[in-house]
């Protein structure tokens, strides 16, 4: 919302001053906040993929009883490294 207000006030002084040096940083700024989006997305996504839900009060973010090594033998490979 703040960057919209931004790229506003941006593009009225570049129509003020006639120039298109407004325009074009308005469209900058516009790409780095999709590159955020795109960003947020992809955690939501990472996270959806390793647990059951996205509901952050529902996702257990340690278990002590599942450590390093049971997740290995429970892919097949063995403990010693």
């Amino acid at each position: 919302m703040i960057s919209n207000a931004v790229n506003i006030s941006l593009i009225a002084f570049d129509r003020y001053m006639n120039l298109h040096d407004g325009q074009i940083f308005s469209f900058m700024v516009m790409c780095v906040a999709a590159a955020e989006v795109s960003v947020g997305l992809a955690i939501i996504i990472s996270l959806f993929r390793n647990k059951p839900t996205t509901n952050l009060g529902r996702i257990q973010y340690h278990n002590p009883k599942k450590t390093y090594a049971t997740q290995i033998n429970r892919a097949g490979a063995s403990t010693t490294r």
